[in-house]
Formats: structure tokens, C-alpha cells, sequence
């Protein structure tokens, strides 16, 4: 969208220079037919070439000008493009680093339950082991008071 933005605005910026570019011909072109008829009408020859001479200066001070406007705003236009594609970068990168971190989180949750339910099924499994092993002594003794009182009551 910025991209957008940014290729709108330079392309207004330019349509925009180019007529004012097409006016200031326009215009020098008025001016030139005007000094030129002005120009005619001088006599005396060496007069005429120093006025030319100072136009051409005029001219190129002008031409100077336009080129310097037309190169800081090409800069600065550059400048804003590096910043936009810096910026596009940087989101892309957040996005990508956003997947990694759900990924991995995701993969600690999942072993964290994992080991949770292999806690669980071990503890389970050790209750039921010792429950037996109490069960065992347990009727290992209840069946020892069992054979003394039988062989107590056989002996009477």
C-alpha cells in the first residue's frame, strides 16, 4: 500500500513538474519570440551579441537550477523506497519470527503434556504394584493366623 502510496505521489510529483515544465516553455518561448523582436530592432551588433551572450547565461543559471531541484527530489524519493523495502523487511521478518514462537510453544505444551501423562500412567502403575504387594502381605498374614487357629482347633 505504502509502495502504492509512494509511486502515486512521485508520479503526481513529476506529472507535476512537466507542466510546469511545458508552461516554462511556454512562457520562455513568449519571452524569446518578445526579446528576439526587441533583439532585431537593436543596430548595432555588438550590442545584440553581448545580449545574447547574457541570455545563454540566463539560460544555463536556469538550467542549473531545475537540474538541482530535479536531484534532491530523486534522493529523496530513493531515501523513502530504502525505508519502505527496510520496513516491508521487517515485517515480514515479525511475521516469520511470530511462526517460530507459536512452533515452539506449541512443542513445549506438547511435551509438557507428554510428560504429564507418563507421570500419570507411572504413578498408576506403582499404585496398583503396591496395592498388590499390600494385598500379598496382607493375605500372607491374614493366611498365617488362619493356619495357627486351624492347627490349634485340629490339636483339641
Amino acid at each position: 500500500a505504502v509502495g502504492k502510496a509512494l509511486l502515486f505521489f512521485t508520479h503526481a510529483a513529476l506529472m507535476g513538474s512537466f507542466r510546469r515544465w511545458i508552461e516554462f516553455a511556454e512562457e520562455t518561448k513568449e519571452h524569446r519570440g518578445a526579446l528576439e523582436r526587441a533583439l532585431g530592432r537593436f543596430r548595432n551588433r555588438a550590442m545584440a551579441g553581448a545580449w545574447g551572450r547574457w541570455q545563454a547565461f540566463i539560460e544555463s543559471c536556469h538550467a542549473g537550477r531545475r537540474a538541482l531541484q530535479f536531484f534532491t527530489k530523486a534522493a529523496a524519493a530513493a531515501a523513502l523506497r530504502r525505508w519502505q523495502q527496510w520496513y516491508d523487511e521487517m515485517q515480514e521478518l515479525k511475521v516469520t519470527l511470530a511462526r517460530g514462537m507459536h512452533f515452539w510453544v506449541s512443542g513445549c505444551l506438547t511435551r509438557a503434556l507428554d510428560q504429564w501423562s507418563a507421570f500419570a500412567e507411572e504413578s498408576g502403575r506403582q499404585r496398583s504394584l503396591a496395592g498388590r504387594a499390600l494385598a500379598f502381605f496382607g493375605n500372607r498374614s491374614l493366611a498365617a493366623a488362619w493356619n495357627r487357629w486351624l492347627e490349634g482347633a485340629e490339636e483339641r
